[in-house]
């Protein structure tokens, strides 16, 4: 049956106050907080982290495809979702494909529809 399964998020752990954000930029304050990634994250590393969290209670054999969707990708020729697949150690022969701006995000909907047994997309 089609259908989520589960699902998954990873969230930075810094924080920044909006007032500081906003003393810097001369604009008045939202108030609260934000969460800023650290130097060495990425769209790819928060991803294999949110991946790890949605297929805790997984059978990894099962999933066979991964469609990696960002508006702001690390690498623009290296595809994203195989090195999110390797770092989520999920099997070598699944389907990945990187899904490149919002108009991409509706194909990978399509192409993840009835085809074989269970797919994840980010």
């Amino acid at each position: 049956m089609a259908g989520i399964k589960s699902c998954g998020a990873y969230i930075p752990t810094y924080r920044l106050s909006r007032d500081e954000i906003s003393r810097a930029m001369g604009i008045s304050s939202l108030g609260g907080e934000r969460s800023v990634a650290n130097f060495d994250e990425d769209t790819i590393t928060m991803s294999v982290q949110a991946v790890r969290d949605t297929i805790t209670d997984a059978d990894v054999g099962k999933i066979d495809a991964l469609f990696f969707a960002s508006t702001t990708p690390p690498y623009h020729q290296k595809e994203s979702a195989s090195t999110v697949a390797t770092g989520a150690d999920l099997k070598e022969d699944i389907l990945t494909s990187d899904l490149l701006s919002s108009e991409g995000k509706p194909v990978g909907v399509e192409l993840s529809h009835g085809q074989g047994e269970e797919r994840i997309c980010f």
